[in-house]
């Protein structure tokens, strides 16, 4: 790839290489800058997104094994109580499930998918919280380490998906889930 970019706290860099030249950025700046500088060298919005999502990717990538997949494996088997989490957090998942099709998903791209959703990645009690009401639901499928929705799952988030924002149907998932908590315990 000709773009690289490296995330650095709250800031970004990034280093071009050709076809497009040589180029790095002087300094870690916010995302938009960025982005900016990258567009002035001749870079085009999708191969700068890849580079984004690439980026996202690693760092992701690097942190589920270690810390998320200990902490989901003990709440799924019920040896640990995970503490409540707010309801945008099934909502975020279930979306992230949801967007990650019909297949069944590792574990590393669940987090990458809700991590492009809102700009961060979930904590490891937020996804056990998550999955453990999704699965009160009967809309979590797992098998072994692979995750995804039931087919009554992809139908309920289904009815949420359509006209507006990412946010916004995040939003209208989140409403409906705080009227509707799932039966049974979580």
């Amino acid at each position: 790839m000709p773009v690289r970019v490296i995330q650095q706290a709250d800031l970004w860099m990034a280093e071009v290489t050709p076809p497009h030249g040589q180029w790095r950025s002087s300094r870690p700046m916010g995302m938009g800058y960025l982005i900016e500088e990258l567009k002035s060298i001749g870079l085009q919005q999708g191969e700068i997104d890849l580079a984004l999502r690439e980026a996202v990717e690693i760092k992701s990538r690097a942190h589920h094994d270690d810390r998320i997949l200990p902490t989901l494996n003990a709440a799924l088997a019920g040896e640990y109580d995970v503490p409540p989490q707010l309801p945008i957090c099934e909502a975020w998942l279930a979306y992230a499930l949801f967007l990650g099709g019909e297949r069944l998903l590792p574990l590393r791209d669940v987090v990458y998918i809700a991590d492009f959703i809102v700009r961060g990645p979930p904590t490891p009690d937020e996804i056990a919280w998550a999955f453990l009401r999704l699965r009160t639901r009967g809309w979590l499928d797992q098998q072994d380490d692979l995750y995804g929705l039931t087919a009554e799952g992809r139908r309920a988030i289904g009815d949420f998906v359509g006209e507006g924002t990412v946010l916004g149907v995040l939003r209208r998932i989140e409403e409906w889930i705080r009227a509707n908590p799932p039966l049974g315990n979580e």
